[in-house]
């Protein structure tokens, strides 16, 4: 079993980066870089809870690239990893344990046991820029793909006197994603001008990674989503081809006590 403690996160105010360490031991660790200035301005305004998800998906995210699926596994594919996440109420997070052991497990196919130990993280003041204080009707998960620019041209061409608010995520070490989000969101914005506002991308990564992974990738910018969500108030959208993610997110939103309605279109 690998046993991997996800330490307090590390604020770089001149980078904008937060850095979490996951740690194994003292000569095997990794480090998941978070562009947190990008959403910096959001986290101030919403509950601790929604900011806990967020860094518990990050380090999901980075846990599934850390550890190698073929040294780790027990069946030549599912590993065993317990890890300890750093939340601002343990005892909350402790109640909802076994719903998110279950939500790991069924995403990534590995035995997970989950622990929570207590974040010392104060999150940094910042302004919230004055294009994002828009009346918006939604936010729209877009990563760049066919999926969500299906999702981005249905509400332009439905809905032309409303605006809606894109969420992107990327990876470093995966290339194309960010390339991809750039080149639409030009072209968007040169047939419907002023009719969204997109956040910057926000980058997540790994420094060394040693997986490959896409249905985990999806949690990032949903929670990501989350948090700029809960400031303008609104719903998130997301087109997934996987109902289970939609499913599996609105039971652990429920048990946790975060309140936001995802829609799906399939």
């Amino acid at each position: 079993m690998k046993t991997i403690k996800v330490e307090t996160p590390i604020y770089d105010s001149t980078s904008g980066i937060a850095s979490v360490v996951l740690s194994v031991s003292k000569e095997e660790n990794a480090t998941l870089s978070i562009d947190f200035k990008t959403v910096l301005p959001f986290a101030n305004l919403v509950d601790n809870d929604v900011l806990d998800f967020f860094i518990i998906t990050s380090s999901v995210y980075g846990i599934d690239r850390f550890v190698n699926r073929k040294r780790n596994s027990v069946d030549g594919w599912s590993r065993e990893i317990k890890v300890s996440f750093p939340v601002s109420d343990v005892n909350k997070w402790f109640s909802v344990q076994s719903k998110l052991q279950e939500f790991l497990s069924f995403l990534t196919g590995d035995y997970w046991q989950v622990e929570f130990h207590e974040s010392k993280f104060i999150f940094p003041k910042g302004d919230l820029d004055v294009r994002y204080s828009k009346t918006f009707s939604q936010v729209n998960l877009f990563s760049g793909g066919l999926d969500s620019l299906i999702g981005a041209l249905d509400f332009l061409k439905s809905k032309p006197t409303e605006h809606f608010l894109l969420v992107s995520h990327y990876d470093t070490q995966m290339g194309g994603p960010k390339k991809d989000q750039r080149d639409l969101i030009e072209k968007l914005n040169t047939f419907y001008p002023g009719q969204f506002v997109n956040l910057p991308s926000l980058k997540v990564a790994l420094e060394e990674t040693t997986e490959k992974t896409k249905m985990i990738a999806l949690l990032v910018p949903v929670f990501a989503a989350c948090v700029v969500a809960g400031v303008i108030n609104k719903d998130i959208h997301m087109i997934v081809g996987a109902g289970f993610m939609l499913l599996s997110c609105c039971i652990i939103f429920s048990a946790v006590g975060i309140s936001h309605t995802i829609e799906s279109q399939e």
